[in-house]
């Protein structure tokens, strides 16, 4: 990965939301680190937020938005993963490439 980044520091996003029984919808935005020893990812939870939509942009603004709370610039991002494939296009949103946990994936059993 320090190749792609000429070696500055780089982080991946991790985000997911959900819609409560009460219609309130959640979003959670942590930031993965590797260790300049390359012996441990480090993963800081920077967001935790009820939001008006889920829809890609707007996702795609928090997540830029708590980045930069946290006092990181966004140029620093070079990955965007989503627990499952529904906010794929939140990755696409942000120009980032898109990645999805395989074993949430909907065919994970027709695909074993």
């Amino acid at each position: 990965m320090l190749p792609m980044v000429s070696g500055d520091l780089c982080f991946q996003v991790l985000h997911d939301g959900g819609t409560l029984d009460s219609g309130e919808k959640i979003q959670a935005v942590s930031l993965q680190f590797v260790s300049l020893d390359f012996e441990r990812n480090i993963v800081a939870c920077i967001g935790f937020s009820q939001e008006d939509s889920g829809a890609a942009g707007h996702v795609a603004e928090v997540i830029k938005k708590q980045v930069a709370n946290f006092g990181l610039s966004f140029k620093m991002a070079v990955g965007a993963v989503q627990q499952d494939g529904a906010a794929g296009a939140v990755a696409d949103e942000l120009g980032l490439e898109r990645e999805v946990c395989l074993m949430h994936s909907g065919d994970k059993v027709g695909s074993a």
